[in-house]
């Protein structure tokens, strides 16, 4: 719901993030000191080849659940950003966050441009990162998306998702 968020958001108006912090049970600025540590990507060129549809898996605070991902998705490519170190505190930077921001568009609009129709998005990460990335994706010009909820208990771990209103969807749809 928070990436939905972000979709509807997007550009209506100026924004300015912050997120919870669990330790201080407070509303923390992104303030920190940027540690340059970026995505790894891996897969795009040998997932995205010839297929309509991918699985695009982002870790940021954990590591998302690739063997949940497969049964989710069975035969469907597995793409991955991922980054290293993450952490649940790894996200306290604006700077850091723009440029994971970028690297998440930048393969976005990669994949639609070598044809992939449908992304299916799996995140692992903070509120504020999953809200700037909803804020990120364009409706108009990137392939349709279905992001997924992660729930550890149940088999698969991703029983659900939302279809968002981008690539000439208008209204969301539980999936």
């Amino acid at each position: 719901m928070t990436f939905l968020t972000g979709v509807l958001i997007d550009d209506e108006t100026s924004t300015l993030i912050f997120d919870w912090n669990r330790h201080q049970q407070k509303w923390r600025p992104l303030d920190a000191a940027d540690d340059q540590k970026r995505f790894a990507i891996d897969g795009i060129d040998e997932g995205a080849a010839g297929a309509e549809e991918v699985a695009l898996l982002v870790s940021v605070s954990y590591q998302v659940h690739a063997v949940g991902v497969a049964k989710k998705l069975a035969g469907i490519a597995q793409i991955s950003l991922s980054l290293d170190g993450g952490l649940p505190d790894s996200h306290w930077s604006e700077d850091k966050q723009r440029a994971l921001g970028q690297q998440f568009l930048e393969t976005a609009i990669r994949l639609g441009n070598l044809g992939i129709r449908r992304i299916h998005r799996f995140l692992a990460a903070q509120n504020s990162v999953v809200f700037r990335f909803g804020c990120l994706y364009d409706k108009r010009n990137l392939p349709e998306l279905i992001v997924y909820q992660y729930q550890r208990e149940a088999n698969p771990p991703y029983p659900w998702g939302i279809l968002m209103p981008v690539s000439g969807r208008l209204k969301p749809e539980i999936i």
